[in-house]
């Protein structure tokens, strides 16, 4: 027994887990009259090591270590314990310290939003703020009021039923269908997270009214908010709408909250045959009317979710089921993608340029007629005179007047600039980008998605083990918003889910988020998407087993577990040399894919020679080929344990690996959008992920008092 001990504090000093929740935290308990408060905390410090869990490849600087810390404090009270039996009312509040060591502010981002400069005609001038503090922060984690409405309604005596309100956890099923995650969405598809960390450490506002039916039989009533727009005028009267077409208004307007509502049901029969057998169906509904895709504004969704948990034991065994099924759908609205932007000129001088109108190729040049030209200033003296502008003549009147701002006018000549030089007529274009022309046109994804997850254990009684098994399907499909037409889109939406299996569970693709899986290359970006901070577009199949090293089996484990992913959705493999079927696209791909050598040259759009005077870049090439690639993402094994030194205090500790799937290997060369770099000369370059063993190594400690 001795060495069987040292043996497993040795491999608890080399690697962690995280931690399960430990539900006797308070310690201190005060009363005074009818009041009983009680006091707790909590303080875990983990340290991190990553190796290619971003890129799976040694390219890039994808390695990471790092300390994290956690402070909690609780505070619950309850009153009206001694008059009624039970307390009427009761409240809580978790003040949290959170902090990477000597990155106080990573976990207190502002906003990613777009700062329009009024000085430079409304020009997008940045899109992220940060800051920085001086100190850790302390801050509200959740924070909650719940009053026991049958201790003083007597007509529901014999119905506990209780109303809740605040910042609290909640979660429907596994948390799949709904979790209380606010950084964790499918964000390619307008269900943007809070900036690029994982498990945002504060809980959502909602309200909870739950209420017993029968002794075995409860109802549920749930309310979330997850973004308010109506609490001030400024928000109500900001111009979202400025991109969308067909809109004879700008502002976001009022009613524009994205919001969820749950009914659910908790059934725990008595059952001769069964032990404690739990049955919850369940129905959600959200409304997301403000999604972003490209601009603000420019998607609404209405999701229903309608589901099932079914668990229960059996002698040693014990079994959990959950079904899912999505149904509803996203308007995707026309827009403008054409804005003003900052740009320098061949003089080195700054200036404001249309994004998405363009001059007309020079004569004799190769290049498509509707595409890969200069872009446009908005106003520049070398064409027009000062003093020929006015409120009608204005250019930028003229290219988003009603004749030139629609659908019809994709590519062609603008309408009515009359621009002279050298007496010469000078022709202006709305641009027709493959995938990212000046308009994109009005549609609509019927959403239809499903999910079945299933786990399975049975624990010894004459030997100190346990063993399980889990198996899951969460569909998937393509990125959706390439070809511009209604469809369906089979994927499920997991909704601020953070999910990290039961018995067996995955660290890095469930429970810390930081294996990429990509999809199908992007049309108006150029590179790949990729499921990260989701569980969306994902089948799995896991074996595990835990070692109770320990005649108290609460004094240690050792557990393995090892799970093997699919991809839902079916791609194409990437060809490095390939090229687009039809002759123009390709040609309008490789035209935009090509890169100056250096910066601070006006190029030659309308030229030929651009071809030969400009560097192609060597990372961002091929295109897809018309073989589908494999699904296989990839296997994940995780050996990890925890020993309780003392009552208050844990050691635990992980080693996780993972290793590639034949996905990745079928998509080497695709551009993707997490290996972004930039040269020496400044110009952004996007590569393809790589395939190569992605590893992680996590010890921590976990004290409560």
């Amino acid at each position: 027994m001795k060495l069987k001990k040292i043996l497993f504090t040795i491999f608890l000093l080399l690697p962690c887990t995280a931690w399960p929740k430990d539900k006797n935290i308070s310690l201190v308990k005060l009363k005074a009259e009818d009041i009983n408060l009680t006091l707790g905390g909590r303080l875990k410090e983990d340290y991190f090591f990553y190796q290619r869990v971003r890129t799976l490849s040694d390219k890039f600087f994808d390695q990471n270590d790092f300390f994290r810390h956690k402070l909690q404090l609780y505070f619950k009270m309850d009153q009206g314990a001694k008059k009624n039996g039970t307390p009427t009312t009761e409240a809580g509040i978790r003040l949290t310290n959170y902090v990477i060591w000597q990155q106080n502010h990573y976990y207190t981002p502002f906003s990613r939003e777009n700062v329009r400069s009024l000085d430079l005609d409304s020009v997008i001038t940045a899109n992220n703020v940060g800051s920085k503090t001086l100190m850790p922060i302390i801050y509200v984690e959740d924070a909650w009021f719940k009053l026991n409405i049958d201790t003083f309604c007597h007509t529901l005596n014999k119905n506990p039923t209780f109303f809740k309100i605040g910042f609290f956890e909640y979660e429907v099923g596994r948390g799949i269908s709904l979790g209380y995650h606010n950084d964790m969405a499918v964000e390619y598809l307008g269900w943007p997270g809070q900036s690029n960390f994982t498990r945002y450490p504060q809980m959502p506002p909602g309200m909870l009214l739950h209420s017993n039916i029968l002794s075995d039989l409860s109802l549920e009533l749930y309310f979330m908010k997850w973004h308010e727009n109506d609490a001030n005028l400024d928000d109500v009267t900001a111009p979202t709408r400025a991109q969308r077409l067909g809109s004879s208004r700008t502002e976001r307007g009022s009613n524009k909250d994205r919001n969820s509502w749950v009914l659910k049901f908790q059934y725990t029969p008595t059952d001769k045959l069964l032990e404690d057998v739990y049955f919850e169906p369940y129905w959600i509904y959200t409304k997301a009317p403000d999604q972003v895709l490209e601009f603000d504004a420019d998607a609404s969704s209405r999701l229903h979710t309608f589901g099932a948990m079914l668990e229960f034991k059996k002698n040693n065994f014990d079994v959990n089921v959950e079904v899912a099924g999505q149904t509803g759908e996203q308007d995707v609205y026309g827009i403008d993608r054409n804005v003003k932007m900052l740009s320098r000129n061949s003089t080195g001088a700054t200036e404001e340029v249309f994004s998405h109108v363009v001059f007309p190729p020079a004569a004799g040049s190769n290049i498509p007629n509707n595409f890969g030209r200069r872009k446009v200033p908005v106003k520049n003296e070398s064409y027009v005179k000062p003093e020929d502008y006015n409120a009608q003549k204005d250019l930028g009147y003229i290219v988003n007047a009603d004749q030139n701002r629609n659908v019809d006018r994709q590519g062609k000549e603008i309408i009515g600039v009359g621009w002279n030089q050298g007496g010469k007529n000078i022709q202006i274009y709305n641009s027709d980008l493959f995938g990212n022309a000046r308009f994109r046109k009005p549609y609509k994804l019927d959403l239809n998605g499903f999910m079945a997850i299933a786990d399975i254990g049975y624990t010894f009684d004459n030997y100190p083990f346990r063993i399980a098994g889990t198996a899951g399907h969460i569909s998937g499909d393509n990125y959706p918003y390439n070809e511009e037409v209604d469809k369906t889109y089979h994927g499920f939406i997991p909704q601020r889910s953070r999910y990290k299996g039961l018995d067996v569970r995955s660290t890095l693709i469930f429970d810390r988020l930081v294996i990429p899986r990509p999809l199908n290359i992007t049309y108006r970006t150029m590179y790949a998407f990729n499921n990260l901070k989701d569980v969306s577009n994902l089948e799995f199949l896991g074996v595990g087993g835990t070692w109770y090293p320990f005649k108290k089996r609460t004094k240690g484990t050792l557990t393995a577990n090892c799970i093997f992913f699919w991809e839902d959705a079916n791609l194409y493999k990437w060809d490095k040399d390939g090229h687009h079927p039809d002759p123009l696209i390709e040609a309008q791909i490789a035209y935009d894919r090509a890169k100056l050598g250096f910066r601070g040259v006006n190029p030659i759009y309308n030229s030929s020679s651009y071809y030969q005077n400009g560097v192609k870049d060597p990372t961002n090439k091929g295109w897809l080929s018309d073989q589908t690639a494999s699904r296989f993402l990839g296997a994940e094994i995780d050996v990890k344990g925890q020993l309780q030194l003392i009552s208050e205090c844990r050691l635990q500790g992980k080693v996780c690996l993972f290793v590639p799937g034949g996905l990745y290997k079928d998509l080497d060369g695709q551009p993707n959008e997490l290996t972004q770099y930039v040269d020496a000369q400044g110009l952004s370059h996007y590569e393809s992920l790589g395939h190569k063993y992605a590893f992680a190594f996590i010890v921590g400690l976990d004290y409560t008092f």
